[in-house]
């Protein structure tokens, strides 16, 4: 028996195409304005669901198409996809800040994913994590010391994961035990869509 054809079969783009050049989306066929060389698709939405109805997927295709886009992961994509929907895109910016933080070896950045300006004074951070390891809980907790007046806020793609097998901790959990603002599932919550600055 024939295996059945689920879906499209990721081709590395080997094409550099112009910056500026107009070009059609592989998904919904708009056309769009190319803004990185391998670009094949044209916003956030589009790049998550080419990613999703592919055969085969793998992290190098997850990279690629992410990158395509200007983000390092698919969660990335798919969050940016949900917060052009429910807040708009010239709400956010993506990485604009870094932040020195000293681990116990040396100096480091640290750079949060989202910045959102607030109606009261200052910046919210959203930090959305597809995982949460050892380096990473181990990072934000010296961030969160070292920067204690940062409005740092962590969203989870699947929050109920246990920060290790065996766990009895979610991820979910230890955000809230280390003093976070942690979202309760995978998107923002409309209270803090509502401390955004029109």
């Amino acid at each position: 028996m024939k295996k059945k054809d689920t879906g499209p079969k990721y081709v590395w783009n080997e094409k550099k195409y112009r910056v500026g050049a107009t070009r059609v989306c592989l998904v919904c066929n708009r056309a769009y304005t190319v803004e990185r060389p391998t670009q094949e698709v044209c916003d956030f939405e589009c790049a998550a669901i080419y990613y999703h109805n592919l055969k085969k997927k793998s992290r190098s295709a997850a990279k690629e198409i992410a990158r395509q886009v200007g983000r390092k992961s698919i969660a990335e994509v798919e969050f940016d996809a949900h917060l052009v929907k429910e807040v708009g895109r010239e709400k956010y910016i993506y990485e604009p800040d870094s932040f020195e933080w000293i681990p116990p070896t040396k100096p480091r950045h640290y750079t949060p994913d989202y910045r959102f300006k607030k109606k009261t004074k200052g910046y919210m951070y959203v930090e959305y994590k597809g995982r949460l390891d050892l380096d990473t809980r181990k990072k934000m907790e010296s961030v969160k010391a070292q920067h204690p007046t940062l409005d740092i806020r962590l969203i989870f793609k699947k929050p109920n994961n246990k920060i290790y097998k065996g766990s009895p901790t979610t991820y979910y959990q230890w955000a809230l035990d280390h003093g976070f603002k942690v979202s309760e599932d995978a998107w923002m919550p409309e209270a803090w869509k509502k401390e955004i600055k029109k």
